[in-house]
């Protein structure tokens, strides 16, 4: 018979009885919140609720290599190298239309804006 693995609880942060963490977050910038909480408890962590428990995994783009293949490769053919169809260089940098890209709709689509 195999032997079974434990696994470690998913940290966070305690709540209230019967509210969890509802009040633990920053209604005008949640975000926010869940930065503080990835400070404190590591990129992974959980949120209590009266009727759910939401576990939260954080990453940005220094943790992940961007890959493009399949439709998205045929898709490159036509529009060449943009937000969705740049690749990861060998420097772990994006080619450069890619920066373009990301710059013009970072105000739109930012934390900030959202």
């Amino acid at each position: 018979m195999a032997e079974e693995k434990k696994l470690a609880p998913i940290p966070g942060p305690w709540g209230l009885p019967l509210l969890g963490n509802l009040f633990d977050i920053n209604s005008e910038l949640p975000i926010g919140s869940q930065l503080q909480f990835a400070d404190t408890y590591g990129e992974i962590f959980q949120l209590n609720f009266p009727t759910i428990n939401i576990v939260f995994a954080l990453c940005d783009e220094s943790r992940f290599e961007k890959s493009v293949g399949g439709p998205v490769e045929e898709v490159r053919h036509a529009v060449h190298d943009g937000l969705f169809t740049a690749r990861s260089l060998e420097s772990g940098e994006m080619e450069p239309n890619w920066g373009v890209a990301h710059r013009i709709l970072m105000p739109a689509f930012g934390p900030l804006s959202i």
